[in-house]
C-alpha cells in the first residue's frame, strides 16, 4: 500500500483543464518610479461557480501580498510618478469609480463620486486631472451627459418593451447588442483639492462624437496618450456611419490649457484630427516624455484591412509634420514605450511565433538610420507583455507554451530574465512535467517559403518505441493570428497531449510573425495554399515521427480555423472526425452579416457582389454535399463575429446528410468561451468527441 502511494505521488497530477481553470491569473501591473515597488492584480477562479475575483497584491521579496482584499473586482491598474500612488478602478460602491492605493500605508480610498461606471484611467504627469472614459447617449442632454446617461439606461431599463432603430452600423459588435447612438467617450476631470471628482468637475472630450475611444471592444489606455507639460491629450478613435467597413482609425489631439492651474476650469479646445489623411489604421499614441509637441505612433498604411504591418511614425503637433521610420523591419509592432530620458525607444513585436523587445536609439531613428543599425534585440520570450522599464532593469510579464505569465526582470541591455512572481508554483508542483513541443519547418511546394509548426505529443509516461498516438490537426483563427509560444486558458495543446493525442500546430501562410510577405498571403487564397501548408506538415509528422497513428486523426478549429475544418469536411477523405467551433459556414452570407465587414472584403478583395466569385470559391457550403465524417460543432450565442447560424447551419447540413454529428451551443458566450464552467463543459465536448472517433471509447 505505501509502496502505491508512493508510485502516486511520484507520478503527479496530470494536467487538464480543471487545472487550467484552478490557475492564477496574472493581470495589469505597475511599477514605482520611485523605488520599483510592484503592485500587480490577480485573478481567481471561484470554485463551483462562473466568478472570478480580480485582487491587488503587492510584490515582496517573500512572494505576494494581498492589500485592499474587499476590492474583489479590481481593474485598470495604473502609477503616477507625481504622486506616488496606485490607483485602479472597483465597483466597492456599487458604482465603478476610482480609488487610490498608496504605497505606503497600503490603504485604498475612493477619490470619485460619480452616476455611471468609469474605466481607462490615466492621470496627467502633474496630477491635476484625470482622464477616463464612459458610456454617453448623445440624443440626450450634453449639459450632464454623465448623469443624463445613467438617467437613460435606467429609463430603457424599465421600459417594458425592447426595441431599436438604427438609422446607420454598427448594430452588433463582437458580443456587444450596441444601442443606437451610445457611444463611448473620453473624460477629463479636475482633481478637487480635497474631496471627491464630481460631475461638475468633468468634461466630455469628445463632445457629439459619433464613435468610441477607447475603440471597442478590446480598446485601453494604449488608445490615449498625455503630453508631459499635461497640456494636450492625444486619442484614437473613428468616427462615423463608415466604422463597420473601413479601419481608419485616426488620432485627435485636444488642447488642456489650463493644465497648470489647480483653480482653473477645465475646458479642452475642439478636437482636431492629426492622421485623418492617413486611410489606414493609426494606433498606440505616445508623447515624447521630454517634448510636447512630438507624437509617436504606430499606423496601418492601407485601407480597410486589421492585417497590415504597423509601422513606426512621428508627428510634430504644431506643423503637422509626419515621419515613417524603421521601414526595413519585415514584421509588425505590437506596442513600443520611450524611456523618460527620451534616449531610447522599446519596441514590441512578434517573430517567428515568440516575442521580442527592441532597444532603439531614438536619435538614430530620428536620422533615419535602418532598423538593424539603430535597434538592438533586448528580450526574447515566450509570450511577453506589459514591458516597463526601472532603472537599468526591465520589469515584464511572460508565459510560454508550458507555463501561465509571471513576472520577470531582465537588465535593459539584455540578459538573462529573472522571475519575479510565482503566482501559480503552489499548484503546479503537484503537477505531471509539462514539455515544451518540438518545432520544424517545411518547404512549401507553392512558393518555397518555410512554414513553421508546433508538434506537441506525450513525454512522461509515453514511450515513442512502444506507444502510438493520434493526431489532432491544430488549425489557428484569424487567420493571421499565429500559434504562439503561449499559454493559453482555452486552446492549450496541453489539455489534448495530457490525455495521450499528439497535436501538430501549423502556422499556414496568412500566420503572422513570419514576414510581411507570408502574412499577406492569404488574401485571396483561403484553402489552397493554408491547407498545402498542413498537409505538408501532416506527411512530415507521419514520415518522422512514426509512433503517430496513420489512420485516425481529427482537425479541430476555431473562426478561421473552425472556417478551415468547414473547408476540409467536403475536400478531404482521410481525416477521420471534425470539431469546428464559431467557424464560417456560408462565406458568401458572411461578407454581409458578419459585424466587422473591413475584414471579408479584404481579404477577399472587395465587396460580395464585386468579388462574388471569390467568395463562392472558397465557400464551404458549397461542398456540403460531399461532407462524410463525423462533426462536432460549437457555437457561441453572443457570436456577433460569425453568427451563431452559421453553426446551426452547419449541423443541420451534417443532419440531412445522416453523419453523425452534434452541436453543442454556449447561448451566453461570444466569439470564445470565456467563463469557467462553461470552459470545462466545452473541455468535456472536445475531448469526449476525440475519445470515441479516435479512440472507439
Amino acid at each position: 500500500m505505501i509502496a502505491l502511494l508512493l508510485l502516486v505521488l511520484t507520478l503527479g497530477v496530470r494536467f487538464s483543464a480543471d487545472e487550467n481553470v484552478r490557475l492564477s491569473r496574472l493581470g495589469t501591473f505597475a511599477v514605482s518610479s520611485r523605488d520599483g515597488t510592484v503592485v500587480l492584480l490577480k485573478s481567481d477562479y471561484v470554485s463551483g461557480t462562473d466568478t472570478s475575483h480580480s485582487t491587488l497584491h503587492l510584490l515582496t521579496p517573500l512572494g505576494i501580498e494581498a492589500v485592499c482584499p474587499e476590492h474583489i473586482h479590481a481593474s485598470n491598474l495604473i502609477y503616477s510618478a507625481a504622486t506616488d500612488n496606485f490607483y485602479f478602478t472597483s465597483p466597492l460602491s456599487g458604482v465603478t469609480g476610482l480609488y487610490a492605493l498608496c504605497p505606503r500605508t497600503l490603504r485604498c480610498s475612493p477619490l470619485t463620486d460619480l452616476p455611471v461606471d468609469i474605466s481607462s484611467v490615466q492621470l496627467s504627469p502633474d496630477a491635476t486631472f484625470l482622464v477616463f472614459s464612459a458610456d454617453v447617449y448623445l440624443y440626450t442632454d450634453q449639459t450632464a451627459p454623465l448623469s443624463a446617461a445613467a438617467a437613460e439606461t435606467k429609463r430603457l431599463e424599465g421600459l417594458p418593451y425592447s426595441v431599436k432603430a438604427f438609422d446607420s452600423a454598427y448594430l452588433l459588435h463582437w458580443d456587444e447588442e450596441l444601442w443606437p447612438e451610445k457611444f463611448r467617450h473620453l473624460f477629463v476631470a479636475r482633481i478637487p483639492e480635497k474631496g471627491y471628482i464630481r460631475e461638475e468637475d468633468c468634461f466630455d472630450v469628445m463632445p457629439g462624437f459619433e464613435g468610441d475611444a477607447p475603440l471597442k471592444p478590446f480598446g485601453d489606455i494604449e488608445t490615449f496618450s498625455i503630453s508631459p507639460d499635461s497640456r494636450r491629450i492625444a486619442f484614437v478613435t473613428q468616427v462615423g456611419s463608415s466604422r463597420p467597413w473601413t479601419t481608419n482609425d485616426s488620432i485627435y489631439l485636444v488642447d488642456i490649457e489650463t493644465g497648470h492651474d489647480p483653480h482653473a476650469s477645465l475646458l479642452p479646445s475642439e478636437p482636431r484630427c492629426l492622421t485623418c489623411d492617413n486611410v489606414g489604421r493609426d494606433a498606440v499614441p505616445v508623447f515624447s516624455p521630454t517634448n510636447s509637441d512630438m507624437l509617436f505612433y504606430l499606423s496601418m498604411r492601407e485601407a480597410s484591412s486589421e492585417s497590415d504591418m504597423l509601422r513606426l511614425q512621428a508627428l510634430d503637433v504644431k506643423s503637422g509634420k509626419k515621419s515613417a521610420f524603421l521601414l526595413d523591419y519585415d514584421g509588425s509592432f505590437d506596442s513600443f514605450f520611450i524611456s523618460p530620458d527620451s534616449s531610447t525607444l522599446y519596441l514590441s513585436a512578434v517573430e517567428k511565433a515568440r516575442s521580442v523587445v527592441y532597444a532603439c536609439e531614438l536619435d538614430d531613428i530620428l536620422e533615419n538610420e535602418e532598423f538593424s543599425d539603430a535597434c538592438t534585440q533586448v528580450l526574447i520570450g515566450g509570450a511577453i507583455s506589459q514591458v516597463v522599464r526601472f532603472e537599468d532593469k526591465l520589469i515584464f510579464s511572460m508565459s510560454s507554451l508550458v507555463h501561465p505569465a509571471d513576472i520577470f526582470a531582465a537588465h535593459s541591455h539584455g540578459g538573462e530574465h529573472r522571475q519575479l512572481t510565482q503566482l501559480n508554483a503552489h499548484i503546479m508542483a503537484d503537477w505531471e512535467p509539462l514539455h515544451a513541443p518540438d518545432e520544424f519547418y517545411v518547404k512549401s511546394k507553392d512558393d518555397g517559403a518555410m512554414v513553421h509548426s508546433f508538434f506537441h505529443y506525450p513525454q512522461n509516461d509515453f514511450d515513442p518505441e512502444k506507444d502510438e498516438c493520434k493526431l489532432v490537426l491544430y488549425i489557428h483563427g484569424g487567420p493571421e493570428s499565429p500559434w504562439e509560444d503561449s499559454w493559453s486558458y482555452r486552446w492549450n495543446p496541453q489539455t489534448l497531449v495530457s490525455e495521450g493525442y499528439c497535436v501538430l500546430a501549423t502556422n499556414f501562410h496568412g500566420s503572422g510573425s513570419f514576414g510581411e510577405e507570408f502574412q499577406k498571403a492569404i488574401r485571396e487564397h483561403w484553402f489552397d495554399i493554408p491547407v498545402h501548408d498542413v498537409m505538408d506538415a501532416w506527411n512530415h509528422v507521419l514520415e518522422h515521427y512514426p509512433f503517430v497513428n496513420r489512420e485516425k486523426t481529427c482537425a479541430m478549429g476555431a473562426s478561421y480555423g473552425g472556417t478551415h475544418v468547414n473547408w476540409l469536411m467536403g475536400h478531404v477523405d482521410n481525416i477521420t472526425c471534425f470539431i469546428s467551433h464559431d467557424g464560417i459556414f456560408d462565406l458568401t452570407a458572411f461578407g454581409l452579416d458578419t459585424d466587422e465587414l473591413f475584414f471579408p472584403i479584404r481579404e477577399m478583395g472587395g465587396l460580395v457582389w464585386d468579388a462574388f466569385e471569390t467568395f463562392e470559391k472558397w465557400n464551404p457550403a458549397r461542398s456540403a454535399g460531399r461532407f462524410s465524417a463525423p462533426a462536432l460543432v460549437i457555437h457561441g450565442g453572443y457570436d456577433f463575429r460569425i453568427h451563431k447560424y452559421h453553426g446551426i447551419a452547419l449541423f443541420q447540413a451534417l443532419q440531412l446528410r445522416g453523419i453523425p454529428s452534434r452541436f453543442v451551443y454556449f447561448p451566453t458566450q461570444s466569439h470564445w468561451v470565456w467563463q469557467p464552467q462553461e470552459s470545462l463543459v466545452w473541455h468535456n465536448e472536445v475531448i469526449g468527441w476525440l475519445h470515441k472517433y479516435l479512440n472507439d471509447e
